[in-house]
């Protein structure tokens, strides 16, 4: 795989302390990288009492960079808009710079409609520097696919799969 995947669900993480914040993210990333057969030291949440960004970024993050090889870190922020209002606008600056000067560290940010429509400051420094990718639904036929041909590469057969109540 080229991408190990942290799955970041902001419903969920956008209440807490920053401390907390941070510990958390370290925390999925250890989860992922040892899901992934990485010998990566598990983060220690006091350590992220008085400095969270510092010890994320200088103490944590380089420990489990260093141990991908060609594969890269992809951070999947779900929710992405739960944080406005929530977080210190320093957090998305933060961001931005692991964004563009952290090696092998990726992310995705997703999240409802209203992900388009924020235009606030917040917003505008991390986003001016992203690639933008509306995904929008599947169509009945691409679906119905998905449900399909992974299984038909194992010669299994997926039956009825045009009778699956997906679209009512």
């Amino acid at each position: 795989r080229d991408f190990i995947p942290v799955y970041l669900d902001m419903q969920g993480m956008s209440s807490l302390s920053e401390e907390r914040f941070f510990y958390s993210l370290a925390r999925k990333i250890y989860l992922a990288a040892y899901n992934n057969k990485m010998l990566v030291a598990e983060p220690d949440e006091k350590d992220f009492i008085d400095e969270p960004r510092f010890i994320f970024r200088e103490v944590f993050l380089p420990k489990v960079i260093n141990l991908l090889d060609i594969q890269r870190l992809l951070l999947l922020w779900d929710e992405f808009e739960e944080l406005e209002g929530k977080a210190d606008i320093s957090l998305f600056s933060y961001l931005r710079n692991l964004m563009q000067h952290v090696e092998k560290l990726d992310f995705i940010f997703s999240g409802g409609p209203r992900l388009l429509d924020l235009s606030s400051e917040y917003w505008s420094i991390l986003f001016n520097t992203a690639l933008h990718k509306k995904v929008s639904f599947l169509s009945e036929e691409n679906a119905i696919d998905l449900l399909v041909k992974p299984v038909e590469k194992d010669n299994m057969v997926c039956k009825d799969a045009h009778h699956v109540d997906l679209f009512k």
